[in-house]
């Protein structure tokens, strides 16, 4: 054995991290191997009888313990990593070594990362095209070690292209084949529901992407070679797994080309739902929930969740789980909100994406008395949803109630000035003046929808007036509220009040704020994304009060976020509303070099390059290649401003993805308000990281 690998084992014996560091980052040069990569290096010494026994344990511990610490740190400058791309290469070969090697702690602690550490995030940002990506490294090896079910949701999510790269779909899916049968180990062996769905979610990717059919053709052709089934069992197959996923015409075609034609069409009495409840069943429980006791439905209950979890778990689609857990969950509400919590979570679990159940998960942790958990999901919701006019407001109340005034107004401000049709704004932000004893400003605020015909408008319309001592318009609004719900308790209390007032007693503002608590936030918080959000608060009071102009505020905030990408570029903004985008083009020149792989980075960098009539020329269409996520802002920037016409489906349906509301929200609001430019850029493109 030459002289420099002997010296290799013993540094790797006395400090794992550091020596499995060297040579991945190829500080260390063996004459005989000069031409292998680390892995396949890694690989060959493993081979050896002599380094049996200790060898790949001591790898296996110090490549883990060297993932761990520098996803915390998220600086590899810090570990005097200072040349990106050699970083990424040195983080790609660390993960392929855990493809090839038997690595257990590695893998073990991958899986745990990328499911609730922020792992993947972190890894977007060093992508150097295919031959140097960390996560799809990551990806590999994660889909060749699987004992279980446990990453299917993840996979499936991959493997729906939500950032435009559809090569990880393409890794989705060979995970979804290897993936083992439930309460079996080992790969499957046989073509799965689950697979599948994936491959419909990957058809609508590519057209939504527009990246062409030619990926799914030679997949579908692989399986057929690989799995030879007759067409009846082909159409079985299909027909289940179509009853989870709303389909385009395109993917029909798509798919159908490989296949007879009727591949699609159910037989009579063919649903594929297995032991789903009916329709019929999941309408008549929610009807008792909202009439019957708690107490008397807990038996039955149990049985029926349970069958929409047996079938998410089987076929990997979570729709019908989700609908109705959050259906379920606003009845129980206030009844059991622990029970409310579990179904929120698990519906949030498997759709991510849909922002009712983020509102019932905040809502029932509240409920719970968990304050810190449920202002971690309303800021974060707010983050990953800001074309939801209710995460605004919502968030907005749960402030309110919580005495945060500024924080609230700053909030329902933006509220307003985004959703100028929504009137849970306008309410939300008059109740938080009513209770601070501001009634005329309360007032003002409601005069844009003071004609409305919503009774619970017009009760906080009344309340208003009475407390501004104007009774005779207030027994007019009572009076036109009175006409739409005769037997609204509010319109009741009003008429009480007014009674009361013309008696002489004053109005009485609400008691005080609501109580905190010193709960912490439960350890499943941080993996319902795959990603730690618990600096949702933070960073979000940074944004409010730096929009508002309060920047002593903001940079307060700022200094509670951990370090990371997020407050970097958050910095950044900071500066460009602080002082001017000249300066912030600097920052985020410097940040760009250091982080090549960050798309924010670029996209604001872009940005700020435009607003300081720069006359230096941004690539756009490199970065729409490197970032397709972000495509709807740089096509936009491309454009001097001008929001393309972006082709959507219709955006309740099931088709619609996140994308999509992003891209429906910015030409939407933008092409009304113009003004509103810039702060609807940096909401759609801290949604696609959030």
């Amino acid at each position: 054995m030459e002289a420099e690998l002997s010296a290799w084992y013993r540094h790797l014996q006395q400090e794992p991290e550091r020596a499995v560091a060297d040579l991945l980052a190829e500080r260390r040069y063996f004459a005989a191997w000069n031409q292998l990569q680390p892995p396949e290096l890694l690989q060959m010494l493993a081979a050896e009888e002599t380094a049996q026994n200790f060898f790949l344990p001591l790898v296996d511990q110090g490549l883990q313990s060297l993932l761990h610490r520098l996803l915390q740190e998220q600086d590899p400058t810090a570990s005097g990593f200072n040349h990106p791309k050699r970083f990424a290469r040195l983080l790609t070969y660390g993960f392929h070594s855990s493809a090839i090697l038997p690595l257990p702690q590695t893998v073990s602690w991958s899986k745990q990362a990328i499911l609730g550490q922020g792992l993947r995030r972190w890894l977007d940002l060093y992508y150097f095209g295919r031959s140097c990506d960390p996560l799809n490294a990551c990806c590999v090896a994660l889909g060749r070690h699987q004992s279980d079910r446990q990453l299917m949701s993840f996979w499936l999510e991959l493997a729906s292209i939500q950032d435009g790269h559809a090569h990880y779909g393409q890794t989705a899916l060979n995970n979804l084949l290897q993936m083992p049968d439930p309460g079996k180990s080992g790969p499957a062996g046989r073509i799965s529901e689950a697979l599948l769905i994936g491959i419909l979610r990957f058809a609508e990717g590519l057209q939504r992407w527009q990246l062409g059919s030619e990926a799914l053709d030679h997949y579908l052709e692989y399986l057929q070679a690989a799995y030879p089934m007759s067409q009846q069992a082909w159409q079985r197959k299909w027909r289940a797994a179509v009853q989870h996923v709303n389909m385009s015409d395109s993917t029909h075609q798509w798919v159908a080309r490989h296949f007879p034609p009727d591949i699609f069409n159910a037989s009579a009495g063919e649903d594929g739902a297995g032991s789903l409840p009916s329709r019929a069943e999941r309408e008549r429980m929610e009807k008792r929930l909202q009439q019957e006791p708690l107490a008397d439905l807990r038996e039955e209950l149990q049985p029926f969740f349970a069958r929409y979890r047996q079938h998410a778990r089987t076929t990997g689609d979570g729709y019908h789980l989700v609908r109705t857990f959050n259906s379920c969950g606003k009845h129980i509400l206030h009844s059991d909100p622990l029970l409310a919590v579990d179904l929120a979570q698990e519906a949030v679990t498997w759709d991510s994406h849909n922002p009712h159940s983020w509102s019932l998960l905040g809502r029932a942790l509240d409920q719970a008395g968990n304050w810190q958990s449920a202002e971690v999901v309303f800021w974060q919701a707010r983050r990953r949803f800001p074309y939801n006019a209710h995460s605004h407001s919502q968030l907005g109340s749960a402030l309110a109630e919580r005495g945060e005034r500024e924080a609230a107004l700053a909030v329902l401000d933006e509220s307003i000035r985004f959703f100028p049709h929504d009137e849970a704004g306008y309410t939300t932000k008059a109740t938080v003046l009513l209770q601070s004893g501001e009634g005329d400003a309360a007032w003002q605020v409601l005069q844009p929808i003071a004609a409305t015909d919503n009774v619970k408008t017009l009760n906080l319309l009344a309340t208003i007036q009475i407390q501004r001592g104007n009774l005779d318009e207030a027994e007019q609004v009572i009076g036109r509220a009175e006409q739409i719900a005769p037997q609204d308790e509010y319109v009741r209390k009003n008429q009480a009040t007014l009674r009361h007032a013309r008696q002489g007693k004053k109005y009485t503002p609400n008691p005080d704020p609501r109580p905190t608590g010193r709960d912490s936030a439960p350890a499943w918080l941080s993996s319902l994304t795959g990603q730690n959000f618990s600096d949702a608060p933070a960073l979000g009071r940074v944004t409010a009060f730096r929009r508002a102009a309060r920047f002593g505020a903001a940079r307060h905030h700022l200094e509670r976020v951990r370090p990371g990408a997020e407050r970097e570029n958050e910095q950044g903004l900071l500066l460009w509303n602080e002082r001017n985008a000249t300066e912030a083009k600097a920052y985020f020149a410097a940040r760009c070099e250091h982080f090549p792989g960050d798309g924010t980075a670029q996209v604001h960098y872009g940005r700020a390059c435009r607003r300081s009539d720069s006359a230096e020329e941004v690539n756009w269409a490199q970065l729409q290649r490197l970032f397709p996520a972000l495509e709807s802002i740089i096509l936009t920037e491309k454009g001097g401003g001008k929001v393309p016409r972006f082709q959507l489906p219709d955006l309740a349906s099931r088709l619609a993805s996140p994308e999509d509301h992003r891209r429906g929200w910015l030409r939407s609001t933008c092409e009304q308000h113009a003004d509103l430019l810039d702060q609807v850029q940096e909401d759609v493109i801290a949604a696609v990281r959030a």
